[in-house]
């Protein structure tokens, strides 16, 4: 979902949500789609949750792009009876960095970045030092979640976000940004289960794809 500039022309007017006000210590200033009731429906919104101020390990992008994913449905309509509102839904995403902190050496100012459905997690126990941060009882999404910090996580429906380093790859100039999206949630999801599955390293092994959604879609891709 490209930010074009009759969406963000739209943007520069919406009303400011309860909990907006509240994120008063986070002064960057964000603007998105968000939910606010089980309808779904996605109306303008400016919040300052996810925009904290950049930390030392954190990177602050420009969103090129995001992925719409039927999670996001789910998420929107509180169909999982969890969301908390407002949402601004959002995880397959594609940026631009524009600003490092102290701490982070593999990204500088300019780069083409991707960020996924998870936004951190402990970083010290097992699960997560064996790459396995979504089992993480830690684990913070990128959305409908609380950050470490106390602001709420709110997702790629929007102009701005800031993440720790570690969450955060490298979009490489070969691949177009736009296309790169879906890698972040529906590819992630695939290339782990085949991975699991040895698929990549049993020439001649069968998989079965059943549903031609997103995941479908790129398991057919990578098969």
């Amino acid at each position: 979902m490209p930010l074009s500039p009759s969406i963000l022309k739209a943007l520069t007017t919406p009303t400011v949500s309860p909990m907006a006000k509240s994120t008063t210590k986070f002064t960057q200033t964000a603007l998105g789609w968000a939910a606010h009731d089980s309808s779904g429906k996605l109306t303008p919104f400016i919040f300052k949750g996810s925009c904290r101020e950049n930390g030392v390990d954190d990177v602050t992008m420009k969103i090129l792009y995001c992925g719409m994913c039927r999670t996001d449905v789910h998420f929107a309509k509180n169909d999982w009876g969890n969301t908390a509102y407002p949402i601004v839904p959002g995880y397959e995403i594609t940026r631009i960095v524009i600003k490092v902190g102290s701490s982070v050496s593999k990204f500088k100012v300019g780069d083409r970045v991707g960020v996924g459905y998870v936004a951190a997690s402990c970083l010290d126990c097992e699960i997560s030092k064996s790459f396995q941060e979504n089992y993480c009882d830690q684990m913070r999404p990128v959305y409908n979640s609380i950050h470490w910090d106390g602001s709420p996580t709110y997702g790629g429906y929007s102009t701005i976000l800031v993440a720790d380093h570690r969450y955060v790859v490298h979009i490489p100039e070969s691949l177009p940004m736009d296309r790169a999206t879906p890698l972040m949630g529906a590819g992630l999801t695939v290339y782990t289960a085949m991975k699991h599955s040895n698929l990549f390293e049993s020439p001649g092994k069968h998989m079965a794809v059943i549903g031609l959604g997103g995941v479908g879609y790129m398991a057919i891709k990578f098969g």
